[in-house]
């Protein structure tokens, strides 16, 4: 389980956050997995969205008493590097 992402602020804008996601994406297809879900807050949904995630609106949780977005993100051959 990927509990959060955070790069530094002085970090950003490098890819950091994409490469580790696609690296977490490429072991869990090797392990098997078909798919990747994730809560975010609103304002993440489109960074999930350019990394390659489907936003499938507000999800159940509501840890913190935040609203949350679920977030999919398909590991199939083709999307996997």
């Amino acid at each position: 389980m990927l509990l959060g992402l955070d790069v530094l602020p002085e970090y950003r804008g490098q890819g950091l956050a994409r490469e580790l996601v696609e690296q977490y994406a490429a072991r869990e297809h090797k392990n098997g997995r078909q798919r990747m879900l994730l809560t975010c807050l609103k304002e993440k949904v489109g960074m999930y969205q350019k990394f390659g995630f489907w936003d499938r609106g507000i999800a159940d949780s509501i840890w913190g008493g935040k609203i949350w977005n679920e977030m999919v993100y398909f590991l199939e051959e083709s999307d996997i590097r």
